[in-house]
């Protein structure tokens, strides 16, 4: 394990040579190769962005009008279909286990 509070792991062994950072950002910019500004306006791309923001604003409008006009109707189909697989599930259930009126008598009063 290497001992932190040795004098020797202290002292930093980089250094960096004197005035260098002083014209390192001059350097750096000379080098650099003269561009020309080029401003792109958001009137050319207007016609995009309209386009965008209507179908957004179509597409959550449709959205709303479906959603309202079915959640009632929903509902209450929802709670018929629940309903109505119930009692399929239950016949299926009796057909398939082969249980009829005399065997469940006999189960409930323990003469099974």
């Amino acid at each position: 394990m290497i001992d932190l509070d040795n004098k020797h792991y202290r002292q930093n062994p980089f250094s960096v040579p004197e005035g260098y950072l002083e014209g390192l950002t001059q350097g750096v910019m000379a080098a650099l190769p003269e561009q020309e500004h080029k401003t792109v306006g958001l009137r050319r791309y207007w016609k995009e962005w309209t386009t965008v923001a209507a179908a957004c604003v179509a597409g959550v409008v449709v959205c709303t009008l479906m959603l309202s006009n079915n959640s009632h109707k929903s509902g209450e189909l929802t709670a018929e279909a629940a309903m109505i697989y119930e009692e399929q599930y239950e016949q299926d259930f009796v057909e398939y286990a082969n249980i009829n009126a005399g065997d469940v008598y006999d189960y409930l009063s323990g003469e099974y």
